[in-house]
């Protein structure tokens, strides 16, 4: 019995030790999840429209003396989607099926974009409170009346850095190159436009570091002057939806980030001095 009571409070003072260790704030025992396990991965579906209707005009448009409405939407039409997916790319489709069918099925959201979509949030590894967006993606143009793919094409998601405070904000702006590859049946030139897209984020947890896509928005699209810029210089030309399949488990939590490893600047420092020869 004397030894097996020895035995037990050795054990527990041992217990009560690696606790406290781990209880106590720059205790280097803390500090031991590698950067990757804070890397969120998600799949996502969406439907995206376009705005062409009067109520997207500037004041200006609509206030000039005998405006022809439909006018200045052929006229938007033909700009957006010019730059969209490039001139040549646009004839063929006015071509195919005429602008003024094509403008009353987009005011009526009967040509829309389904898509899919990966993207990889990574923390920073010299500084946790920043991350990098990046991912790609497919979409489709489709028209709902026949079912047919009008074009179709990729688009990635550019790795820009971002903050853990945008978050918080309920928003987060991400670069995006399109690229349209195909419009079937047809010789397509391929063509890049950068949008931006804004993306809104569920707050209600951010107190305990945990956000989510919010699924209840309206995101929005804008076709983008270039990379660097911000939405004030960018115009909006739609939104979309995200499908709302899973979305129950799909959280984007930061609640470890006091346990990540923090001596990333000292290895990579260290891999310099490697490989430039440095003793």
């Amino acid at each position: 019995m004397y030894w097996q009571s020895v035995v037990d409070a050795h054990a527990l003072l041992t217990v009560t030790w690696h606790v406290l260790c781990l209880t106590l704030a720059g205790c280097s025992l803390t500090q031991i999840v590698p950067i990757q396990m804070a890397r969120v991965s998600q799949t996502e579906s969406y439907r995206q429209t376009f705005s062409f209707l009067a109520s997207s005009f500037s004041e200006r448009d609509r206030n000039q003396d005998g405006a022809d409405i439909t006018q200045f939407q052929n006229q938007r039409i033909d700009k957006v989607f010019s730059r969209l997916l490039g001139p040549d790319n646009w004839q063929t489709l006015k071509d195919l099926y005429g602008l003024g069918a094509l403008r009353e099925e987009l005011i009526r959201e009967e040509i829309f974009v389904q898509g899919l979509t990966n993207f990889t949030i990574y923390l920073d590894p010299l500084d946790h409170q920043s991350f990098v967006a990046e991912g790609m993606g497919r979409y489709f143009l489709i028209r709902e009346k026949t079912k047919e793919i009008l074009l179709s094409g990729d688009f990635q998601i550019l790795g820009d850095r971002h903050f853990i405070d945008e978050l918080d904000r309920g928003g987060l702006v991400v670069n995006v190159r399109l690229f349209t590859s195909r419009i079937p049946r047809q010789p397509t030139y391929i063509h890049e436009a950068p949008l931006k897209y804004k993306i809104f984020i569920d707050t209600r947890m951010k107190q305990d570091g945990i956000y989510a896509i919010d699924y209840t928005k309206r995101h929005q699209v804008y076709l983008a002057q270039d990379r660097d810029g911000d939405l004030s210089g960018a115009d909006m030309i739609g939104t979309f939806v995200m499908s709302q399949t899973g979305q129950a488990i799909k959280l984007i939590d930061f609640r470890g980030i006091n346990f990540l490893r923090s001596d990333y600047e000292k290895k990579l420092r260290e891999n310099r001095s490697r490989g430039l020869g440095v003793n």
